[in-house]
């Protein structure tokens, strides 16, 4: 049996036009000879107000608040899985949808941020020997031993895309965004910065722990795991992504990453991303010369990571500059 997977981002099923276009390339799948298990994420927006809701009434300070708290922020990605799931009966594809705990995810107690502990998708297997032809597949979400709906933490349905795709063996793993990829830096702030055709795994991890939003930073530590082969892609466009896995060439510098540190706004972190880059004194002198000394707060440096904190407000210019000598222009 061919299986691919494709995980819709909210900002790609943002409303039901939108989820009519996502499941017009779930059907080009189908055409082509695939069964296809969906994730899907909840409708951009959704989940950010039902957080909202939940700290209007509770400070969610014990294990009883938070293990209610899973339990509303978890069903926007129900009300997702239903309605693409609809969709894609009007298109005429067999399709059902799943929550977590029917597609067999199993996790620890942690319900706010859980880890995967065990995965038994053979009821989705099943599914596909009755002759169904997509799996829809609630993101974020699995179940603990003492049968709680637990969350996978922020961008957890990555998490769900990864995990299902290694149990059940599919082909290939799609994350569609609002983006065509990964990028060399957040395109939204250098217009400069480039598409990567091609990133490696540790590559990727590295950029996710730097703060880079594309992918949650565990769920490729599983896709390195079990071998998962990934492509980054945009929801919008028919144009390729970025491929991740295990067999590409390290870069010496990847990219840069801008986060904000959240306890301490007047600050950001900026990271610069390469294989084995903390050998390159040569490019740290040259980075450390190029940003001015009074700018720079504090300094990280690992393996595949350099980190500077510098003042919020000369952030901006500083990845900019950061970029160029960078040679990622």
């Amino acid at each position: 049996m061919n299986l691919v997977t494709m995980k819709f981002g909210g900002t790609s099923i943002a409303n039901t036009k939108l989820m009519h276009s996502a499941a017009a390339k779930v059907l080009q799948e189908i055409y082509s000879g695939n069964k296809v298990i969906v994730v899907i994420s909840a409708m951009a927006g959704v989940t950010d107000h039902l957080v909202s809701l939940s700290h209007e009434i509770s400070e969610l300070n014990t294990a009883d608040n938070r293990a209610e708290y899973a339990n509303i922020i978890t069903t926007g990605e129900q009300v997702s899985a239903g309605l693409f799931s609809l969709q894609l009966q009007q298109l005429g594809i067999k399709s059902r949808s799943w929550l977590g705990w029917q597609a067999g995810i199993t996790t620890d107690d942690n319900v706010i941020d859980s880890d995967v502990l065990n995965i038994d998708c053979s009821k989705i297997h099943d599914s596909f020997i009755q002759g169904y032809q997509v799996a829809v597949v609630t993101g974020f979400q699995g179940i603990t031993n003492d049968n709680r709906i637990s969350t996978l933490g922020r961008g957890g349905s990555d998490t769900t895309a990864i995990v299902l795709s290694a149990a059940l063996k599919a082909q290939r793993c799609d994350i569609y965004t609002d983006v065509e990829g990964v990028f060399t830096a957040d395109p939204r702030i250098i217009d400069r910065a480039k598409k990567i055709d091609y990133i490696n795994y540790d590559e990727m991890i590295a950029f996710a722990h730097a703060g880079a939003k594309v992918l949650q930073a565990k769920s490729i530590e599983w896709a390195k795991y079990y071998k998962v082969k990934l492509q980054v892609l945009s929801s919008f466009t028919s144009n390729p992504g970025t491929f991740i896995d295990e067999s590409k060439k390290p870069h010496s510098i990847v990219g840069i990453t801008l986060s904000n540190d959240s306890s301490n706004l007047d600050v950001a972190k900026i990271s610069i991303i390469g294989t084995n880059i903390i050998n390159d004194a040569k490019l740290i002198a040259l980075v450390e010369e190029s940003i001015s000394s009074t700018n720079i707060i504090a300094k990280e440096y690992s393996l595949m990571m350099l980190s500077f904190i510098v003042k919020e407000e000369h952030k901006f210019g500083i990845i900019k500059q950061l970029h160029s000598i960078c040679n990622l222009d």
